[in-house]
């Protein structure tokens, strides 16, 4: 092989990816976060958020930095997971519009002549931009002028090589037609763009050095290969990000598939120019397009099971905590066994919160992600708590009964606020590791210990009855352990020993873990009366 032609394929392969990330960042700089908002609200229905993935994927000219977005958005808990599949779904459809600008463009035009002085505007366009935004948009065509160059030299280079790389004699049988698919696979991975490989695979056609089918072959091994940018980015990702890359990855896959025993069937009859009609180059940007519009056709009526099959993969301990345990729609047709599974999974939410107020209080610090995902699991447990009291309140229910719901939802309102409370400690943390009064620090330390030992105490638990008598006393306690360590603190303060503005930041701490401590006794002193008296009397009973 000659070392000339070798670089040159190189070197035209570093073109078309350099050429395909400056066109898709300054396409992306350049819309900012309008593209943001047009994919986070444009997914209200399946059809709208399919056409969303169409329209922003061939804006772009990237599937990989669209698929990345949903996994943020699904991540972030700014879209569904039913939300994002089409919108996946629909951005393999607009990848597909590389292939027809290099069909249209690419091999019809002398592109050095046209390539060069583009690369030259585009880069004017940023020079002069004076850094507003419209300069992102000389990136985008320097980008363009850059991809087609590089596809000029890969198509040289290719021309060059026809004779000594033999890849037309492999024929079109089955076992040539998975070579290609898996050197489609491998290209794509390493050079992470599917516009790559369908860019090698148009050139390679356009010299003779491959066949139409063993092209074909190619763009479908290249739609495998570009779900590892997915799986790559959904590595210690949250559940939803996983699943979207498993989705990703299965219907890539299916439709595959499907493209090669559909090509197996025909490769013989198109390589015999049973396609005459067509240019070859147009003939595999259309295939592309078909065999993609044909794995959407098909895999759209099972995207209900689809999405219900992903959402049992992953599970984390999160999600199976935010979900009730006790009630189910079964339930509201015995409404005294009902008010019972109320009753056991308010408790399962006050053992949640406890560890949640635990763990913000701990001397080492917690995590604010963890502490998020815990408080958000709580307080989406709490919501399907809600909605069952409302539905167990429209059924025909004893007076009794009646009078613990609104109680019910008193006590999920204390403890979703022990859960938020949580979460927002940890904001407090940097001022925490900055504070260096060592007398102080003992003091803050001694009253959250108060404090953790105050939330143990008041801790639920369904099989025992909760006065809240010594609840109510360590509470008392608390309050008073409060006002001499805020006395403490505003001493501190007069004295200079800390800032004005460290002493304002410790005393909202301060008053924070003192609600959260507060809302632990209410909730525990109020818990008792969320089942009617002779279901508390039999259940104390049963537990003894």
């Amino acid at each position: 092989m000659d070392l000339v032609l070798l670089g040159q394929l190189l070197g035209g392969l570093g073109l078309v990816l350099l050429g395909m990330e400056l066109l898709t960042d300054g396409l992306k700089r350049a819309s900012g976060p309008s593209l943001r908002q047009l994919i986070s609200k444009a997914t209200q229905s399946k059809q709208r958020a399919f056409a969303t993935g169409v329209g922003v994927t061939a804006l772009v000219q990237s599937s990989s930095a669209v698929t990345l977005a949903t996994l943020g958005f699904v991540s972030a808990g700014l879209m569904s997971l039913g939300q994002a599949l089409p919108l996946l779904f629909g951005s393999n459809i607009g990848t597909t519009l590389t292939g027809w600008l290099v069909a249209l463009l690419g091999f019809k035009l002398k592109i050095t002549a046209y390539m060069l002085p583009l690369i030259g505007l585009g880069v004017a366009v940023k020079l002069f931009s004076g850094g507003r935004n419209f300069g992102h948009y000389g990136h985008a065509i320097a980008g363009f002028g850059l991809f087609f160059l590089g596809l000029d030299f890969i198509s040289a280079a290719f021309d060059g090589l026809s004779e000594t790389l033999p890849l037309r004699q492999l024929g079109s049988g089955s076992l040539a037609l998975l070579l290609f698919v898996v050197a489609g696979v491998v290209i794509t991975v390493l050079t992470q763009s599917s516009s790559a490989s369908m860019a090698i695979a148009l050139s390679m056609l356009s010299t003779e050095t491959l066949s139409l089918s063993g092209a074909c072959a190619l763009v479908i091994g290249a739609n495998i290969g570009t779900t590892t940018t997915a799986l790559l980015g959904a590595i210690g990702s949250l559940p939803n990000a996983k699943r979207i890359a498993l989705a990703h990855l299965v219907f890539n896959t299916q439709t595959a598939i499907m493209g090669v025993a559909l090509l197996s069937i025909v490769a013989n009859l198109i390589d015999a120019r049973g396609l005459s009609f067509l240019d070859p180059v147009i003939a595999l940007a259309l295939f592309h397009t078909l065999f993609n519009m044909m794995g959407v056709m098909l895999i759209w009526p099972m995207m209900g099971a689809l999405e219900r099959w992903l959402q049992r993969r992953f599970v984390a301990k999160s999600e199976l905590d935010a979900k009730p345990q006790f009630i189910t729609k079964a339930l509201l047709l015995t409404p005294d066994l009902a008010v019972v599974g109320i009753n056991r999974e308010l408790s399962r939410a006050n053992q949640m919160s406890s560890a949640l107020a635990r763990a913000a209080l701990s001397s080492e610090g917690q995590d604010q992600a963890l502490l998020r995902q815990s408080r958000d699991s709580l307080l989406s447990l709490l919501q399907h708590i809600y909605a069952f009291n409302q539905q167990l309140a429209h059924q025909d229910i004893s007076e009794a009964i009646a009078e613990t719901l609104p109680l019910s939802i008193r006590v999920g309102r204390y403890i979703g606020e022990i859960g938020r409370l949580s979460a927002e400690l940890s904001h407090y943390q940097t001022i925490l590791d900055e504070l260096n009064d060592t007398g102080l620090l003992h003091s803050l330390d001694d009253f959250k210990q108060e404090s953790v030992a105050l939330i143990d105490a008041c801790e639920i638990s369904s099989a025992q009855d909760v006065q809240g008598i010594d609840a109510h006393r360590a509470m008392r306690a608390l309050q008073l352990s409060y006002q001499n360590l805020k006395h403490e603190l505003l001493e501190k303060t007069v004295e200079g020993v800390i800032s004005t503005t460290e002493s304002a930041q410790l005393l909202e701490y301060l008053s924070m873990i003192r609600r959260l401590a507060s809302q632990a006794e209410e909730a525990s002193s109020h818990w008792s009366a969320t089942l009617p008296m002779q279901q508390r009397e039999a259940l104390t009973e049963l537990s003894n």
